[in-house]
């Protein structure tokens, strides 16, 4: 429990911190930046969906069906 509140402890930190910097050294490097590790994110998700098994990524046209309940 200890290491999960420290890791939003360095986020919460650091963040402010590497975008400040990058807003002063000029306002685009910051939304470039950021764009970047979008695209970099939904690339990585777009590549794990093949790495993962069928049954954990479900089709855009499908709909998954509801999970049942037990009593």
């Amino acid at each position: 429990m200890s290491t999960y509140q420290l890791s939003w402890s360095v986020g919460r930190t650091i963040a402010p911190m590497l975008l400040g910097f990058l807003l002063d050294s000029g306002p685009w490097h910051l939304w470039t930046v950021l764009a970047l590790v979008v695209l970099t994110g939904a690339a990585i998700l777009l590549c794990a969906e093949r790495v993962l098994p069928a049954h954990v990524v479900a089709p855009l046209g499908k709909p998954r069906p509801p999970l049942r309940r037990r009593s």
